[in-house]
């Protein structure tokens, strides 16, 4: 009985934390129509994102679970979200939402086939069959690598590589999910991008922001945040196989605020 609730937890959490991360993605999209320097709005999310994250655990009294255990490994997450934001932004800004969720929704099927042959998680021909399946299915919906809908070639490189870069997150947060809290997987990880921000922006140059810049940055490392937080918590209670193929809940999330705002 403790199994099987432990098991509809970590589907809620990862419910939860996948919507969000769309969410997120969303006002990146919107975020890259806007004139400001791309780096200035990637470091403030960064930023947002661990101011929201820690206050957060210090609502919930866990400031001590933000003490490190593992430092190579919440060092290459953070090098892997300074690469998730730079080809998220490229991809998002040539692509519609939908279509570059296609290309992101091959992560579930990496990260469960390479979890199974690393780390020796289960996966059975069941769920291999229902992961092919959800994958199948989304891409005859979005009508996969359709460029009538706006998007380019180019456009789907970047998505690709956002894919494979986060895919390598979440089979890090696995691996980290016995070593690490979820705050120290969701905290730490964000001082990569707010230092390369700070380091493009001394080579680059720093530009007045928008009110809606600052909005939208603020958002996406808020929503961005609490889906890291839940995703971790995801897959503290439950094998990838079983937490990544809800990625696939984005399809309907992502084609609904799409239509809603694009």
């Amino acid at each position: 009985m403790k199994s099987s609730s432990l098991h509809f937890r970590a589907i809620a959490y990862a419910l939860a934390g996948y919507t969000f991360w769309i969410a997120a993605d969303t006002f990146i999209k919107l975020a890259s129509t806007l004139a400001e320097p791309k780096y200035e709005i990637v470091g403030i999310a960064a930023f947002s994102g661990m101011a929201v994250l820690l206050i957060m655990a210090a609502v919930r009294g866990r400031v001590r679970h933000l003490r490190p255990q593992h430092a190579p490994g919440l060092g290459a997450l953070a090098v892997l979200m300074v690469l998730v934001y730079i080809f998220g932004v490229l991809g998002l800004q040539r692509l519609p939402l939908v279509d570059y969720y296609a290309v992101i929704y091959l992560a579930p099927i990496i990260v469960s086939f390479v979890a199974a042959r690393l780390l020796r998680e289960p996966l059975s021909w069941r769920r291999i069959a229902a992961i092919l399946a959800g994958f199948t299915g989304v891409m005859i919906a979005v009508g996969i690598f359709s460029t009538k809908n706006g998007g380019d070639w180019t456009g789907y490189g970047y998505a690709f590589l956002a894919m494979l870069t986060s895919a390598s997150q979440q089979l890090i947060m696995r691996f980290l999910a016995n070593r690490e809290s979820g705050e120290c997987t969701s905290f730490y990880p964000r001082f990569g991008p707010v230092l390369a921000c700070l380091a493009a922006g001394f080579v680059f140059g720093f530009a007045p922001m928008s009110m809606r810049s600052v909005v939208y940055s603020v958002l996406i490392g808020t929503l961005g945040g609490f889906g890291w937080l839940y995703i971790a918590e995801a897959y503290k209670r439950a094998y990838a196989s079983t937490v990544a193929p809800y990625q696939y809940s984005q399809i309907v999330s992502g084609a609904i605020i799409g239509y809603a705002v694009w």
